[in-house]
């Protein structure tokens, strides 16, 4: 199992958020292999004020190919906010996507997942 943090940037009363959750939630390729949460923000770092952003979490099993989160997330930013850039962390990898190009987004997503076949649940010493 992996966990993927998702974040939409520049989306302070969290619409975004919530929009980019419920697609996932309803994107075959995303939710058949992956637990979709809403994790709340954290306290906010000593000195400064409020919380920090909440972020989709994505806990994601063996057989989550990480080409359809890509492609996912280009089709949300397509049909719902345009602008939304969307921030994607991954076992301390992190990749933002500024485009609904679909291959675009697919090839950047899989950069997260550089060595494991695009699989983000398998283990790196896992075989095939």
């Amino acid at each position: 199992m992996t966990t993927i943090q998702i974040t939409p940037e520049d989306d302070p009363l969290g619409q975004q958020r919530r929009s980019l959750l419920d697609w996932l939630r309803r994107e075959p390729g995303v939710r058949e292999h992956a637990e979709i949460t809403l994790l709340s923000g954290a306290p906010a770092a000593r000195g400064t004020m409020g919380v920090s952003a909440d972020v989709i979490r994505l806990v994601v099993d063996y057989g989550f190919q990480l080409a359809n989160l890509g492609v996912a997330i280009a089709a949300w930013r397509a049909a719902c906010a345009p602008r939304a850039r969307v921030t994607i962390e991954r076992d301390g990898l992190t990749v933002t996507v500024s485009t609904a190009d679909p291959a675009t987004a697919r090839a950047l997503v899989q950069a997260l997942g550089a060595g494991d076949d695009g699989e983000a649940g398998r283990n790196p010493g896992e075989g095939a």
